[in-house]
Formats: C-alpha cells, sequence, structure tokens
C-alpha cells in the first residue's frame, strides 16, 4: 500500500486560488459499489470430523480487496496531482503578472526622469514580489497538506472494505458449510480447555450444530469437564462466546474481525 508524504512544490510561489475539485465522489462512489457489490460464494467440500477445514476458507477477498484499494489510491492521487499542477500553473501566472506591473512602473518612473518615482517603483516592485511569494507559499503548502489528508483518507477507506469484503464472504460460505461455526468453537475451546465448566455461547441460527457436535467438543477438553451449549439470542451467525469461572472469552467472527481493524488502523500514519 504506497502513501504519498511531504509531496512538495519546487516553482516560485505565487498567489492562487483553491479550486474544489468534484473527482473526490469517483473514490467515494467506488467504495459504494465495491461495497454493495455481490460477492461469490466460495464453495468447498470438506468432511465434518478434518481439522484442517474447521476455519473459513476466503479464496477471492485479496483479489477484490486489492482491485477496489487501487481505484481509491489512483484516484486520491490523481485528485492530488491535479491540485499540486493548479496550484503551479497559477503561482506562475501571478508571479508573471507581478514582475510585468513592476517593469510598468520602473518604465515609468525613468520616462519621466524623476529619480524619487525610479526609487518608490523599485520599493513597490519587491512588495508585491514579496506579498506573492509569501501567499503562493502559504497556498502550496495547504495543497501539500490536502494531498496528504486524500491518500490516508484512501488507506482508511481500504481497510474498512477489506474487513466488509471478508465478512461478506466468511457469512456467505457458513451459509453453505455447516461446519465452519464448529470451528471457531474448537477453537475457543482450545484457549479455556483448563477450566472445569466451560459454558459455550452461540447463536440460534448456529445452536443446532453445535448441539449435535457437543462429544467431539467434550473430547477438546476432556470427559471430566462439564461442557453445556447455550442458544443466545444477543449473537449473530458465527458468534461465539465461551464462558468460565474465571471469565468469558468472545471468539466470533466479528470479534475477530475487529481485532484484524484495531491492527490494521494502528499501522496507519
Amino acid at each position: 500500500m504506497r502513501i504519498i508524504k511531504d509531496a512538495k512544490i519546487t516553482r516560485e510561489p505565487v498567489v492562487i486560488v483553491m479550486h474544489q475539485f468534484d473527482d473526490l465522489v469517483d473514490a467515494q462512489d467506488i467504495l459504494r459499489h465495491e461495497t454493495d457489490c455481490d460477492l461469490e460464494p466460495v464453495t468447498m467440500k470438506s468432511p465434518m470430523n478434518d481439522e484442517r477445514d474447521m476455519k473459513p476458507a476466503i479464496p477471492s477477498a485479496n483479489e477484490q480487496a486489492a482491485e477496489a484499494a487501487e481505484k481509491i489510491l489512483q484516484a486520491a492521487r490523481k485528485n492530488a496531482d491535479d491540485l499540486l499542477a493548479v496550484a503551479a500553473q497559477e503561482a506562475d501566472r501571478l508571479k508573471n503578472s507581478a514582475q510585468t506591473e513592476a517593469e510598468s512602473l520602473k518604465q515609468q518612473a525613468l520616462l519621466d526622469g524623476i529619480q524619487q518615482g525610479l526609487a518608490e517603483a523599485k520599493l513597490q516592485m519587491a512588495e508585491q514580489v514579496k506579498q506573492a511569494a509569501d501567499q503562493c507559499n502559504a497556498i502550496i503548502e495547504a495543497a501539500n497538506r490536502e494531498a496528504q489528508q486524500m491518500v490516508l483518507g484512501a488507506d482508511r477507506q481500504i481497510v474498512e472494505l477489506v474487513l466488509a469484503i471478508a465478512r461478506k464472504i466468511i457469512m456467505d460460505e457458513m451459509e453453505e458449510r455447516t461446519d465452519v461455526i464448529l470451528g471457531v468453537v474448537r477453537e475457543a475451546l482450545e484457549r479455556v480447555k483448563d477450566q472445569d465448566r466451560i459454558n459455550v455461547h452461540v447463536s440460534l441460527d448456529d445452536y443446532e450444530q453445535i448441539l449435535q457436535a457437543r462429544n467431539v467438543l467434550q473430547g477438546i477438553v476432556g470427559l471430566e469437564k462439564i461442557v453445556t451449549v447455550t442458544a443466545d439470542a444477543v449473537l449473530s451467525r458465527g458468534g461465539c462466546l465461551i464462558e468460565t469461572s474465571f471469565g468469558t472469552v468472545e471468539a466470533g467472527l466479528d470479534s475477530q474481525l475487529e481485532s484484524i481493524r484495531k491492527a490494521l488502523k494502528e499501522m496507519l500514519p
């Protein structure tokens, strides 16, 4: 993921007028289009007791996320380049205008033969060029900051887009493969199997599937442990909450995606 940082313009500074860039809307449209698109679920054959197939497969999430991310970055970079190009062109125009006016004042003073007028013309010329330079520098700095914010905003949108695509694909996979939730629960039990009493909370949609696999779950923690399964109306499909005497463990799809979201956002500048 490439981020444009500290972009600078080397042209001489002058005053320009900021323009709004409608192309920003294109990036937002791309995000909405990619997020709302219907992704084709991937169906995989897997036996119930195969340890390798207990977790959801996401064969196409990276490709779709990369394509959508590239579109957003290209739009942000194009808008940033356009902004800096307009600033440079306007700076050149105003610089030439200031120099032309200053030269005119100088010529007028020479024609009149008034030495004092010539001195004043030089002072006016210097002041006008200085003002133009100061104003242009301020605008160029603002343009650089705006360009960096555009790229940073695109990165944050990419994070949300990747997570949305991943969640949709996993949920579609759960509709096709009932053993996916069993893999989530088994992984969670491995983390608390040393506890004597374990209560597994799952959604109403997943309850029957987990209840039928109770013997499998009992085998993970040991026959001497007490394992119960509870249907929790608060949890959505794919959700899993493990309750023990020492606390609870969230191990469902939503909690895992939230952990990934936090980790990705911490990597952003």
